[in-house]
């Protein structure tokens, strides 16, 4: 056989990096109206190993974020609060995550990371829009250490992304 059939691929030992798609919608019902948001989203999972016995580490990088209308189509010519929210939603582009042996979420590794991108975001978005300024207060408080944890717990995209669905052999033996 030739040498490259021979391959085995072990997702869960080596570092392997893979590029997926995700469209995200939420749909909010204010009275008899819909209130629709949508976010198109290219990004990449790779596996750095295991930090702690039973623990592994997945890097997440955002490739594109944009904006979907309700037809699912690119939203071109973004109004000043979807501007805000791309910008404000950088923080999230690069992210650091332990996952337990049934690939669910444990805890963001890289909470220093995401608080020093926010300070970078925080003074650009005050800069082109001086109005923000309480808001982006109330947005630190919500990034602050002993909150960041719950937050990214509770975030749906990722609840669902690492979903507690699989079963991983943590010895050398698989």
């Amino acid at each position: 056989p030739l040498s490259y059939t021979n391959q085995i691929i072990k997702p869960n030992r080596d570092r392997i990096t893979r590029f997926y798609s995700a469209e995200v919608e939420i749909v909010e019902k204010e009275g008899q109206q819909n209130k629709f948001n949508a976010v198109g989203l290219r990004f990449k999972l790779t596996y750095y190993g295991r930090q702690e016995e039973k623990e592994h580490v997945y890097g997440f990088d955002v490739v594109n974020r944009f904006l979907l209308n309700e037809r699912f189509k690119v939203i071109k010519k973004l109004d000043k609060a979807q501007q805000i929210a791309l910008k404000a939603a950088s923080i999230n582009d690069t992210l650091e995550f332990s996952l337990d042996k049934h690939f669910g979420y444990q805890r963001i590794l890289n909470t220093k990371d995401i608080r020093n991108h926010w300070k970078v975001v925080k003074e650009e978005l005050i800069s082109s829009y001086p109005d923000l300024n309480e808001m982006a207060e109330d947005f630190e408080w919500q990034i602050q250490e002993d909150r960041i944890q719950e937050f990214y717990k509770n975030d749906f995209f990722f609840n669902f992304l690492f979903a507690s669905i699989y079963d991983v052999d943590f010895s050398n033996k698989s």
